[in-house]
């Protein structure tokens, strides 16, 4: 089986301040891609006319379903056994994919939640995961995830519990966070992504967007299926961070 990991990535139509976020998160993929023995290859996924994003719902922002994203991926590259997902502006260390391997031949899965860092304190160059950690206390570490591993067996069967949501709006990625938990992966895989903070759309309009109530509405739903329904928060936040300790 062939062992390259396929990273996965929606690239939009991003404003200026975006795009240099961006781009200098994609710095750090190529010292990624560089120091992985396997092989990296990317799966750049760009929505097209007719496609169906969020602007079916009605949502001014235009964001992809993150199912639809990751299935690009693997019909890319049919001859790959493991993925990665990112967010188009997280940055790696340059030896994470040891963890996100290490991670994968374990449990076939796995996530990873970000160091957020003001513009001024984020690191100019790539960095490893020691230095990272070496920089937590000028950082801040989010509940968030913006980076998913898995095998392709792993992917085919759990896509089908997975919530129809969008990428760039809340509570997918606790989704994600969940089933991961639940097939067996102990806990996350820490201090090998970062990010640039920012003002979010989905938190400006957390509670009046067609996509916010959208992902909202599904990923609810999704958690009473899934008897997690204890973790909706009813508050700002949909739901309360997922763990290896408050999941059935």
């Amino acid at each position: 089986m062939n062992k390259k990991i396929v990273h996965i990535y929606n690239w939009w139509n991003a404003d200026n301040k975006s795009l240099k976020r961006m781009n200098n998160a994609k710095i750090t993929w190529d010292e990624f891609y560089s120091n992985d023995k396997e092989g990296i290859v990317s799966a750049k996924f760009s929505l097209k006319n007719g496609q169906r994003s969020s602007v079916d719902l009605g949502e001014k922002a235009i964001a992809p379903f993150i199912l639809d994203v990751i299935d690009y991926g693997l019909l890319t590259h049919p001859e790959c056994n493991y993925f990665l997902y990112t967010n188009t502006d997280i940055s790696l260390v340059s030896d994470s994919s040891i963890y996100i391997r290490d991670c994968l031949n374990k449990w076939e899965c796995g996530y990873s939640h970000r160091i957020d860092f003001s513009e001024d304190v984020i690191p100019k160059n790539p960095i490893t995961r020691d230095q990272l950690k070496n920089l937590l206390h000028i950082g801040s570490w989010s509940a968030g995830s913006d980076i998913f591993f898995f095998s392709k067996k792993w992917w085919n069967k759990h896509r089908h519990n997975l919530p129809d949501a969008l990428i760039g709006f809340e509570a997918w990625d606790a989704c994600f966070m969940v089933e991961m938990l639940k097939s067996g992966l102990p806990e996350p895989v820490r201090w090998i992504s970062y990010h640039q903070k920012h003002e979010s759309y989905w938190k400006k309009y957390r509670l009046t967007s067609r996509g916010q109530l959208y992902n909202r509405e599904v990923c609810k739903k999704w958690a009473i299926k899934n008897k997690i329904g204890h973790l909706i928060n009813y508050g700002d936040f949909l739901f309360k961070l997922p763990t290896p300790y408050n999941i059935s």
